[in-house]
């Protein structure tokens, strides 16, 4: 199988598809993980799926776990402000996460 780009969705996609018993080949043009944040938050979701790829417990330390999330213009303007969810999965709504932490664990 191959998978195209080592950010979290590809370096998680490649860890649940190595976890079945599947030959994975990443591919990213960069030599590393990225070294600047793109996303922010995730969902309860999100971190049911990093707690079985294996990585939760050390992923939790490095997050604001249950903030929600409030995103900003260029001009400083407020766009969008999302509250946390109740909690469905066993993981708390709408958490902050620093995207370079969450690949280098998953890697």
């Amino acid at each position: 199988m191959l998978v195209i780009g080592a950010g979290p969705i590809g370096l998680t996609a490649a860890n649940l598809l190595a976890d079945q018993g599947i030959r994975v080949m990443l591919v990213e043009r960069h030599a590393g993980t990225s070294d600047e944040p793109r996303a922010i938050s995730v969902t309860d979701e999100t971190l049911r799926v990093m707690q079985q790829v294996g990585i939760m417990d050390r992923l939790a330390p490095e997050m604001l776990m249950d903030t929600g999330a409030r995103y900003y213009g260029r001009k400083g303007q407020l766009l969008a402000e999302v509250r946390p969810a109740s909690p469905r999965l066993g993981q708390p709504g709408k958490s902050q996460f620093d995207q370079p932490v969450m690949e280098t664990l998953l890697l």
